[in-house]
């Protein structure tokens, strides 16, 4: 009798943890919730930014993209490099390990590339591969606990901003530290407006909330050169 009821307890206990393993797993509030207290915690760090007439900036996302659009660029630029440029990256799940993932881009042809042609092309291939590092981390393992962050209002978004900056579409905004009096106000908005963001899945600018003429040129620019340049599989 006393085994039974034991065995009743734990399970009574367990109940909690339970309830809070399921609603992370799945998308909902508490799991949108959980999201929005993380990014003010990256707000307060630094590592996250709010831009007028554009959004929340993740500031890894974004010196990621305007890294990769410099280094792509200058492997087109060499007629060494026969043609190709490589990306890779990494992410880490919740139970401490890393996912990898690697695509090597052909462009053929690209010393006949102008200028403007190779930026546009150079955007094409680093915002492919920042998608194909969201689309690996929503189809990870549910007990890797990847698809929590991926698709998030700031991801994709921080590298299209680089991609708009590079094409001279959007003038390059200065990282400046807000003050303590704009962080609060910062917070504030996050807190307010974040459950809502973080429940949207923002996988291509069409899902972008904060919808712009630029934005729209972007993926035309991009769309232009599209037959340009091919993803090894």
């Amino acid at each position: 009798m006393r085994a039974r009821a034991s065995r009743v307890l734990v399970f009574l206990a367990s109940l909690p943890l339970l309830f809070l393993s399921t609603a992370f797993l799945f998308r909902g509030p508490a799991r949108s919730f959980y999201i929005v207290m993380y990014k003010e915690r990256r707000l307060r760090a630094g590592s996250l930014f709010f831009r007028p007439g554009w959004g929340w900036v993740d500031l890894v996302h974004y010196r990621i993209a305007c890294a990769r659009l410099a280094r792509v660029e200058a492997e087109l630029s060499a007629p060494s490099g026969g043609c190709a440029a490589t990306l890779s990256g990494s992410f880490q799940t919740a139970l401490g390990g890393w996912e990898a993932t690697r695509r090597r881009y052909r462009v053929p042809g690209c010393e006949r590339l102008s200028p403007s042609q190779r930026r546009a092309v150079s955007v094409g291939i680093v915002l492919d591969m920042a998608l194909a590092e969201e689309n690996a981390q929503a189809a990870g393992r549910l007990w890797h606990g990847t698809d929590i962050s991926a698709y998030q209002f700031d991801d994709l978004p921080s590298v299209w901003l680089a991609g708009l900056e590079r094409l001279g579409l959007r003038e390059r905004d200065t990282e400046e530290k807000p003050s303590p009096e704009r962080l609060r106000l910062l917070s504030r908005r996050l807190l307010r407006e974040g459950v809502a963001l973080a429940a949207r899945r923002i996988a291509e600018p069409a899902d972008f909330p904060e919808q712009s003429a630029a934005l729209r040129r972007l993926s035309e620019a991009t769309a232009a050169v599209r037959g340009r340049w091919t993803p090894e599989r």
